[in-house]
């Protein structure tokens, strides 16, 4: 990520932050280009606002809240987001808390086995599925 120009606001787009915010511009591979505002008091981001190119050829603006900050091991994450598109609230999500370093099952995430119709074992070489 590369900052490159800091503006300060009396009044932030997200109602879970505080009155005060900077906005920073982003960018990303030098090809994303997004807009973070940060809460002046916390300084957790609050929200993340991007233009984007809908289906249908448009632009669009797509902003992203964050809320609702509570610890989880250690680390503060936003437990609310809501997603706006032209200043339009098209969804919001609460989450009620987040279960850190979940012992799994062992081979939960390992390949497929060869021969049960899901492709060959050796991961590098293409799948073919013949009937």
């Amino acid at each position: 990520f590369f900052f490159s120009s800091r503006r300060r606001h009396t009044r932030c787009l997200s109602d879970w932050s505080s009155d005060v915010c900077s906005s920073d511009l982003v960018t990303r591979h030098l090809t994303e280009v997004f807009t973070l505002l940060v809460d002046a008091r916390t300084y957790l981001i609050s929200a993340r606002s991007e233009e984007r190119v809908s289906a249908n050829g448009r632009k669009v603006r797509v902003v992203t809240e964050f809320g609702d900050f509570r610890p989880v091991a250690g680390v503060l994450l936003a437990h609310q987001f809501a997603v706006s598109i032209d200043g339009r609230r098209l969804q919001e999500t609460r989450i009620q808390g987040f279960e850190p370093n979940v012992d799994l099952p062992r081979g939960i995430f390992s390949a497929p086995v060869a021969g049960a119709g899901q492709g060959p074992a050796d991961p590098g070489s293409p799948v073919h599925d013949v009937k």
